[in-house]
């Protein structure tokens, strides 16, 4: 079972909070091989599998995860008898390397072992409780980003009652997107995150919560270009640089 909730990252934090998600894989399920252009931590919550980078390969289970760095080539796969189930995040920006030195990962060193399962819980019960498309939304994920990289630099240590975050969450999200610029950036930043994978115009629309007719109007206004012509120039654009890469 696979739930995704892509997000958008906000401009005037050090951290952005690009996507987090949820999937109980199915045996021998495969990802890659594949880059990213952000950073992407997966915890390990049920089962095993085997996490490969360009030169060396890691078996995994829970209790463990991994780190994807930007521009490295990697994939991961499950187990065939005992297919893990795992929780992710991606992030970026200058200050992220510095917050991952201090967990002790890298491109060379990508495995992590957290031990507070409850905390780790807690913390990823209140990203899926959060509203993605307001703005009170999307600083309350800053937060629960920083928790999850402060929960690991304490090597599972609690770092905070839970009911800090169930304070938060009991107050109303009330910022929605203001203007037209606002949901075309938006969807801008969802098709950048997404590109990677299946991607159609009605799934952008709906995460913006728009009509996908009013969606193709105000951002061929901004754009000069349609949803779907601007997904196929990314596209291009990307793999242009990755094969001069």
């Amino acid at each position: 079972m696979l739930e995704h909730i892509w997000i958008n990252p906000i401009d005037n934090s050090d951290l952005k909070v690009y996507q987090y998600g949820y999937e109980e894989c199915e045996p021998e399920h495969l990802y890659g091989p594949a880059t990213r252009d952000h950073y992407l931590l997966h915890f390990i919550s049920k089962g095993k599998g085997t996490f490969y980078t360009e030169n060396k390969s890691y078996t995994l289970s829970a209790g463990q995860g991994f780190l994807i760095s930007p521009d490295i080539i990697t994939s991961y796969k499950a187990d065939s008898d005992d297919p893990w189930t795992y929780s992710w995040i991606g992030f970026n920006d200058t200050n992220a390397e510095y917050y991952l030195k201090h967990i002790g990962l890298g491109i060379d060193s990508p495995i992590f072992t957290y031990k507070d399962t409850e905390t780790f819980y807690g913390i990823f019960n209140d990203l899926k409780k959060l509203n993605r498309n307001t703005v009170i939304g999307q600083v309350r994920m800053i937060g629960c980003l920083y928790m999850l990289l402060a929960f690991l630099i304490s090597n599972g240590k609690i770092l905070a009652p839970s009911f800090i975050f169930s304070t938060l969450l009991s107050i109303q999200d009330k910022a929605f997107f203001s203007s037209k610029e606002e949901y075309v950036k938006n969807a801008v930043m969802y098709i950048q995150t997404n590109y990677s994978g299946k991607m159609t115009v009605e799934e952008i629309a709906d995460y913006i919560g728009l009509n996908r007719s009013y969606l193709g109007i105000i951002f061929k206004e901004y754009t000069n270009m349609s949803p779907q012509e601007f997904i196929i120039d990314f596209r291009i654009n990307k793999a242009k640089k990755l094969l001069s890469d």
